[in-house]
């Protein structure tokens, strides 16, 4: 009876392990960091952003000069107060573009894997770092679909 029951168990583990191995079939695997790298709008969204860094550079530059210019301390003083309150505006306005645009690719990254993935029926699309081994990899699937949008 102990061999019947241990026969059992082993061909119900051999059974399981042919389960999940078939299952590895249907989990998807990209890498999100290539993906940002290699994504045409990413990379433009942060050349933009850096541009943006360089007329604040500027911007704080010029308004230093103005505050040397001032005549008394109390108008420099007062200058650099009016300075550092537009400089603060313009720094909070290129966040809240830079993260609305980061939002807008999120999106679009997301709506290309769920494309993708409901193609391949893949069930489940995991960050490549995050997988060990196994997954089908969409990564260039992925990054030419963005890039054709």
């Amino acid at each position: 009876m102990k061999k019947i029951l241990n026969v059992l168990l082993v061909a119900a583990f051999i059974l399981c392990a042919k389960t999940t191995a078939l299952a590895a079939n249907d989990i998807g695997v990209a890498d999100i960091t290539l993906v940002w790298d290699k994504y045409e709008k990413s990379v433009q969204i942060d050349k933009t952003a850096d541009e943006k860094d360089v007329e604040l550079e500027k911007f704080l530059l010029e308004k230093k000069r103005l505050i040397a210019q001032g005549a008394t301390p109390i108008e420099r003083k007062n200058l650099e107060d009016k300075y550092v309150k537009e400089f603060q505006l313009k720094v909070e306005e290129t966040k809240k573009w830079y993260a609305a645009e980061q939002q807008k690719l999120e999106a679009s990254m997301m709506d290309v894997i769920k494309q993708i993935s409901t193609q391949k029926n893949l069930s489940v699309v995991l960050n490549k770092k995050t997988a060990i081994y196994g997954g089908v990899d969409i990564t260039n699937e992925i990054i030419t679909a963005l890039n054709q949008k």
